[in-house]
């Protein structure tokens, strides 16, 4: 059985607070994925620089030709490549992601209830902690 050659390849390129998430084939060279980036961040290709494991790319290089396949890119862990761009005089910036911003845990809403006597929805707090009554023996 032979690999797909239009697979897909899933990405997450990421500059700072910025993450784009793309699909690109194997043999996508990296021009194109700067192309593709010029039009989503006004930045021509020539001011951009990609990165894989700490690795410039250069233009010509494909996903495949630098390790990136179908088989280690799938879209729920795509590869991270790294975007840093030239500043105003001309060197590029130094390489820098930013953390992703932790999801706090889901908010607990209280549960609706119909109240019987006024026909509307009244917050009830399940969360308390039930104590046994006051009296009762045990």
């Amino acid at each position: 059985m032979s690999a797909n050659p239009e697979a897909k390849v899933y990405l997450m390129i990421r500059r700072k607070k910025i993450t784009v998430v793309t699909d690109a084939k194997k043999s996508t060279s990296t021009l194109e994925l700067k192309r593709m980036l010029e039009k989503m961040l006004k930045v021509p290709p020539d001011n951009q620089r990609l990165m894989y494991n700490e690795v410039i790319l250069e233009d010509s290089d494909t996903l495949e030709s630098v390790g990136i396949t179908a088989a280690g890119s799938p879209l729920y862990r795509p590869t991270t490549l790294v975007l840093v761009l030239s500043q105003e005089d001309g060197d590029f910036e130094p390489p820098e992601i930013s953390p992703f911003t932790p999801v706090d845990a889901p908010t607990v809403l209280p549960e609706l209830t119909e109240s019987p006597r006024s026909g509307s929805s009244q917050p009830t707090d399940n969360t308390q902690s039930r104590s046994p009554r006051a009296g009762s023996a045990r």
